[in-house]
């Protein structure tokens, strides 16, 4: 995937305004280097992070970014309710199935992904994108239970 992002940013002759990098970000974030940066994305990612790491990583993003820097976000997100994440999930899956895939690679996605995959709810990643630094935090994407936030480092 970094290789096709990669080709495409030169294809466009945007090289020079953009990098594309892969880094653990489950490791020592001090050994990645982050400076400067004026927008950051992480899609489907953090959900992977270990909820005592996250708030750690997202300081870390922040204090990254220039003056008015963005953070977008894309996440699986959770309800207040039960029925409703129920609700959400069962439409996805529907979706899944519409789309070719068997009740049994659903089944199996399912599991590999359970106790790996640890979603926040909505409210959560707001209030962790807040705690970390972040003046404005807010989605401006929602799918069923996916959402995209827009969290923007505010000149001091």
């Amino acid at each position: 995937m970094l290789e096709q992002a990669n080709q495409k940013i030169k294809e466009k002759e945007l090289d020079n305004r953009f990098q594309v990098r892969h880094a653990d970000l489950k490791g020592d974030l001090s050994k990645i280097q982050l400076d400067n940066a004026s927008v950051v994305t992480m899609c489907w990612t953090m959900q992977f992070i270990r909820p005592l790491r996250r708030d750690n990583l997202i300081k870390w993003i922040y204090n990254s970014l220039v003056e008015e820097g963005a953070f977008i976000v894309a996440e699986k997100v959770l309800t207040k309710d039960t029925c409703m994440n129920r609700f959400f999930i069962d439409f996805y899956y529907d979706y899944k199935r519409r789309n070719g895939y068997k009740d049994l690679e659903i089944m199996r996605k399912r599991e590999a992904l359970e106790n790996v995959l640890i979603p926040f709810r909505f409210d959560e990643n707001i209030e962790m994108f807040k705690r970390n630094g972040f003046e404005i935090a807010d989605t401006f994407f929602q799918y069923y239970n996916f959402s995209a936030f827009l969290c923007l480092k505010k000149t001091t």
